[in-house]
């Protein structure tokens, strides 16, 4: 079984034993399950969101521009959910911006996982 299925496996198998009804606490016990697997890959970045061949400048030149990595983007994204989930389930966000944007890089990698068929849905 690769890392990545290991990953997916743990992670399903805790998020199914979640009893509670809260999706936090359900998504954080997946996390949690599938974070020694996923320290375990090589690091990854997914490569450029959002790259560009060529961009030409006011001054006239062109240049190449890699833009941000796509792990980068995915955690963006995720913290999106993560801040407003936070304020609702607590008032204000601003207490675990730690542990919101760690959990926003976790997301970014499972999805990473997800995007190269690491997860799968019947896991």
């Amino acid at each position: 079984m690769t890392i990545s299925e290991q990953a997916m496996k743990a992670a399903t198998e805790a998020y199914m034993a979640t009893e509670s009804i809260v999706l936090d606490d359900a998504i954080e016990a997946a996390l949690t399950a599938a974070e020694p697997y996923l320290r375990a890959l090589p690091s990854k970045t997914g490569g450029p969101a959002f790259p560009r061949p060529q961009s030409e400048t006011s001054m006239g030149g062109n240049y190449e521009q890699d833009g941000m990595s796509l792990r980068d983007w995915y955690a963006g994204q995720a913290i999106i959910g993560l801040i407003q989930g936070y304020a609702i389930a607590y008032g204000s966000p601003t207490n675990a911006m730690d542990e919101m944007a760690r959990e926003a890089f976790s997301l970014a990698d499972i999805m990473l996982l997800a995007r190269d068929g690491g997860l799968h849905a019947d896991a």
